[in-house]
Parts: structure tokens; sequence; C-alpha cells
């Protein structure tokens, strides 16, 4: 698991949307369920009778292509579920999850923050509440986007209320500083 430093507290934890993996689920389902009612109309249409030979054949290979949309469908649980951002009083965290075993951590102080943009494209994402979120650095540092979260205007403002929370502590490390050194 990712470790914190000591002085930093963690504000939140965000996650994509639920639906994003419902969709990606859904295809597994479909794909699983066509080879089996392939079979069922193909007999039915042709009026073939399937020979015990051939029901095993297509039960073997049918079982492996599930065996095989099983495993895509953990890694794809996986993906959705380590694929995070943690937002923190100094910074944000992106964690993406690149397949079973390679995972990417980035980490940006709040200070460093330029610009942040959440958008909402299309009906879908409309109505289910979700969308992207962009942060962007100032500098040559990549930018932050997580694609597919829920509320993403909400995400937004969880992160300019701990960037301006962050800022208004730095102004007032500095100030305590000058009123020191003014006084030496």
């Amino acid at each position: 698991m990712l470790k914190l430093d000591d002085n930093e507290k963690l504000i939140i934890v965000f996650r994509k949307h639920i639906f994003h993996f419902l969709t990606q689920l859904f295809g597994i389902i479909l794909v699983a369920l066509f080879p089996f009612v392939a079979y069922l109309l193909l007999g039915s249409l042709i009026s073939f009778s399937p020979s015990s030979q051939s029901v095993y054949s297509f039960l073997f290979f049918y079982f492996i292509l599930l065996v095989i949309l099983w495993n895509i469908g953990f890694m794809l649980w996986t993906d959705y579920y380590l694929d995070m951002w943690i937002l923190t009083d100094k910074r944000l965290i992106d964690v993406e999850q690149k397949g079973l075993f390679s995972r990417e951590v980035s980490s940006l102080r709040l200070d460093r923050i330029q610009d942040i943009k959440s958008e909402v494209l299309g009906l879908v994402h409309t109505f289910m509440g979700m969308g992207s979120v962009h942060v962007q650095t100032a500098g040559s540092e990549k930018e932050f986007v997580i694609h597919n979260i829920k509320k993403p205007e909400q995400v937004k403002e969880f992160i300019l209320s701990a960037y301006n929370k962050q800022m208004e502590e730095t102004k007032t490390a500095q100030a305590e500083n000058e009123t020191v050194i003014d006084h030496v």
C-alpha cells in the first residue's frame, strides 16, 4: 500500500464510477452467452440431432472460453479497483494500474497546481453523473487525468478546497517567518 508522509493527512480517495466497470462486465457476459445461444439456435434452425461427442466438444471449448472471460473480468475489476486518486492535505497522488502486475504512481504537490478542469460529455455521462477531471501543473510534468470518475465537479471542488487551504497555510507560514526575521 501507498505510504504517506508522517505529517500528511488523507482527505479522500477518488475512484472511477462503477457504471464504467459494469458496462465492461456486461460486454463480457454477452460474449459468454453468444456461443451458447448460437449453438441452441443453430441446432433448432438446422434441426440436427447433436451427437454426444459434438456436445462434449462444444462444452469443452465453451468452458475454456468462460475461463478466459473470467480472467479478463478479473483484470477489469483489478484495473477498476486499483485505479484511484488520493487527495491529501499536501499532494494529489495518481495510482494507475496497468495490467495485473504493473502500477504507475505519480504525485503532485498541491502548490504546483495551475489549472483544474472537469468535463462531462454525452447523455449517458450526464445522466450517470460521471466525467473526467484534468489537473494541469506549472512546468513540464504531465497532466493528471482521470476518466469516468463519479461526480467530477465535486472532485474538482475537493481538490480546489485542498489547494486553497494549502495556499493559506503557506502564506501564514511565510508571514510568520517574515515576522521572526524582522524581530531578529
